[in-house]
């Protein structure tokens, strides 16, 4: 095969590879590893096309010009890749950081249910719920984990509660916001009139000869010291948690909670 068929075929492969990466990057397709690759072969096929037709019309310059000349070719030749290669190369996808007040989610109130509202073969149980609504003008469609942590008189861990119970699915730890639904938070049970951790418990119950299904149960734990507040954390991918300082309140025998600011 002569030079310039050799330099041919060469120019031929380098434009493939060139037009392959750029079908790969209009379809996001590319990464790190493929691009450089890809920019590599680019390279050698462009320096090695320049290489082989250059011989086609150095034969008669001095030594001193044909070296001038590879060089300037070899240097535009590696320019362009490297341009080509920056406006190819796969950029990071920027994590999205929403803010509180931007994605609506608030608390309204506390109240207190009996566990048996929720599940009819659970036993009786007051749990003392927070009440979290979105409120922003578009719904969030992200799945939100509840971290709970119990707090002394001094801002003292107690306890906490890695995933917080849900109603009435208390099975599922994640809850999806929609935009103006409340939804229910178990932050407290009551044991004896007292403030107690709410802590899961599957049980199987029998609904009919032969049948057993499984349900969650809710008991409550007792704290080793008196819990005065709450510190409610809701966690999702790639956003800034939400965060809900609340104080516990006891008025004519009711505990309820309150947002503290």
């Amino acid at each position: 095969m002569s030079k310039e068929n050799l330099g041919l075929l060469l120019g031929i492969c380098d434009v493939l590879a060139t037009m392959s990466l750029f079908l790969i990057e209009r379809a996001h397709k590319n990464s790190v590893w493929i691009t450089a690759v890809l920019l590599a072969v680019m390279a050698s096929l462009s320096l090695s096309t320049v290489y082989v037709l250059l011989w086609a019309w150095l034969w008669h310059p001095s030594l001193a010009e044909r070296i001038w000349r590879v060089s300037l070719v070899t240097v535009i030749a590696l320019l362009f890749v490297g341009r080509f290669g920056i406006w190819v190369w796969p950029q990071p996808i920027p994590q999205e950081r929403v803010s509180d007040s931007e994605i609506g989610i608030k608390f309204l109130r506390s109240e207190q249910h009996q566990l048996s509202e929720f599940n009819q073969f659970a036993h009786q149980l007051t749990l003392i719920v927070a009440l979290l609504r979105n409120d922003s003008i578009q719904g969030q469609r992200s799945d939100y984990a509840a971290h709970v942590v119990y707090l002394d008189a001094n801002d003292n861990e107690v306890a906490d509660m890695g995933r917080g119970l849900w109603l009435p699915s208390i099975f599922s730890s994640t809850m999806q916001f929609t935009s103006g639904i409340t939804r229910l938070l178990t932050v407290f049970a009551l044991n004896n009139g007292k403030l107690a951790k709410p802590t899961v418990r599957r049980q199987r119950e029998m609904i009919s000869a032969g049948h057993a299904a499984t349900f969650a149960d809710i008991r409550a734990e007792p704290f080793d010291r008196e819990v005065t507040s709450v510190r409610i954390r809701l966690l999702t991918e790639r956003r800034e948690p939400i965060t809900f300082r609340l104080t516990v309140q006891s008025s004519e025998g009711k505990i309820s909670l309150v947002r503290r600011e």
